[in-house]
């Protein structure tokens, strides 16, 4: 059984990674700023989900949480970067810059925070694979999104260059790019005409993904025979990045 850890476990994209993970066989530590949806997890899964509140913003809440995980005796072998916002402002000159410090902190910066805390345990374990959840945004641009676009862009060299710093730990590090996805975060910023729009001009497959399909990416990727995989950026978008 590994133990993965997994940010933004409470809900969406998150939430089905966590599920996913622990019907095959691990064990899930979960975190999220969502304290009813880590309870609703916490009774759903019993032993093999361990939940903690924690804002990956927040580098003393971050140092609590691993010093818990310590205390559980657990060895980290994977780790699911999947806690993020939307940044949908408008172009620069409508991007305040509280909106702009907001999306890369929780996008970005809450991913460096996380990994940074984990990658001694995996190196304690003998290695182990991590993935970041990006988006097809950045790869691409999109009308109204710096702030978004510019997270996600960072997060895939973050990635990149954690890939080549830790692969003599036997860390892997994969970065995967979701497109428009079944989730509460999409349909919030999204009405039936917007959605409409983007399956007929932007996504050749002809529908929105489901959390579950992005779930089965990572946890492909979790395992050995993943093994040769490492600084990859793969798009789950319906072709979207095509």
């Amino acid at each position: 059984m590994r133990t993965v850890l997994v940010t933004g476990a409470a809900s969406g994209i998150g939430a089905a990674i966590s599920e996913r993970l622990i019907r095959s066989g691990n064990r899930v530590i979960g975190v999220d700023i969502d304290t009813a949806g880590l309870g609703r997890a916490d009774a759903t899964y019993g032993d093999d989900f361990v939940g903690f509140r924690c804002d990956v913003t927040d580098e003393a809440a971050i140092s609590g949480v691993f010093d818990r995980v310590g205390h559980l005796d657990e060895d980290i072998s994977g780790l699911v970067n999947a806690a993020g916002i939307g940044g949908e402002f408008g172009d620069v000159t409508r991007t305040t810059p509280d909106q702009w410090r907001r999306t890369l902190d929780v996008n970005l910066t809450g991913a460096f925070l996380i990994s940074r805390a984990a990658v001694p345990l995996m190196r304690r374990s003998g290695g182990g694979s991590i993935v970041h959840v990006s988006s097809q945004l950045g790869m691409v641009g999109a009308v109204g999104s710096p702030a978004y676009s510019a997270s996600k862009g960072g997060l895939i060299a973050l990635g990149r260059s954690m890939a080549i710093d830790h692969a003599p730990d036997r860390i892997r590090v994969n970065i995967i790019c979701p497109g428009p996805m079944d989730t509460p975060m999409f349909h919030a910023s999204s009405g039936p005409d917007n959605l409409h729009a983007l399956v007929t001009e932007k996504i050749p497959w002809g529908r929105i993904g489901q959390p579950s399909e992005v779930a089965a990416l990572v946890e492909f990727l979790m395992q050995d025979d993943a093994e040769f995989i490492t600084g990859a950026v793969i798009p789950i978008d319906g072709g979207w990045t095509a």
